[in-house]
């Protein structure tokens, strides 16, 4: 039982609260506990649990071979949040919170996750209120250092393009400076100059290998059209089908 916490256990709930909820192989993934392996990560995590930090709940529904772990009431003491984050995730906020943590933690690189009052700090320019925060930091291949903002696809097999139409849709509303009201068109048209410097994207999380292509081959129609084609990377996680759509619980 955790009787004081340590500089490592403060780390695993700001983790954890940073990606709403982890599980042994995501923690594992991360600087925290990267050198122990998953077993560590496990350990640390119920060792937390049994302090009442942590909590944990079925990863799949029914399915009690694997849990997550989500903040308990101490650590939302702790850290000033609402009692409510110490409950069970509804379903599509625990696929889009395991897609974003897995794609951050376990990817070919590592990404942090900027907490909005990260995002404060460091795009003063940028923020105002009443916008969505989910961003992080990504290094293209050509080595620039874009703003990425996630977006999760929790529809499984519907259609790409209602898809790629939300994508347009919040593209433009992020850089209409005529749109935004008088007092949040400088930062409007800060962030409109940032899309036109290529040093933002829009990163897109799907279960589906055929919604991923699907999405790049109209991208890649309207670069020989000659259309708009907004800024937007696609990528397959690994284990979010099972979680969008898990399996009937064995009876």
């Amino acid at each position: 039982m955790v009787k004081a916490l340590s500089v490592d256990d403060r780390s695993i709930i700001d983790h954890v609260h940073r990606y709403r909820l982890t599980l042994p192989r995501i923690l594992a993934a991360t600087e925290i506990v990267s050198d122990d392996g998953e077993d560590a990560a496990r350990e640390a995590l119920e060792r937390l649990k049994k302090g009442g930090w942590l909590r944990s709940a079925d990863l799949y529904p029914g399915h009690r071979a694997e849990q997550y772990y989500h903040l308990g009431n101490k650590s939302a003491k702790l850290l000033e949040q609402d009692p409510i984050v110490a409950r069970p995730l509804k379903h599509d906020m625990r696929v889009e919170s395991f897609a974003v943590a897995t794609f951050c933690c376990c990817g070919d690189q590592f990404r942090e996750l900027l907490s909005k009052e990260e995002f404060q700090s460091r795009f003063q320019h940028l923020w105002f209120t009443g916008q969505p925060v989910r961003y992080y930091l990504e290094e293209g291949p050509d080595r620039v250092v874009r703003l990425a903002f996630i977006k999760v696809d929790t529809a499984g097999a519907g259609r790409w393009d209602r898809l790629l139409e939300s994508c347009d849709r919040f593209l433009r509303q992020r850089v209409s400076v005529a749109r935004a009201s008088v007092e949040h068109r400088p930062k409007v048209q800060e962030f409109a100059n940032l899309v036109k410097q290529n040093r933002f994207q829009i990163t897109v999380l799907t279960a589906l290998p055929e919604k991923k292509r699907a999405i790049e081959l109209e991208l890649e129609r309207r670069v020989v059209a000659g259309e708009a084609v907004p800024p937007i990377q696609v990528y397959v996680v690994p284990g979010m089908f099972d979680v969008l759509f898990p399996a009937p619980p064995a009876e």
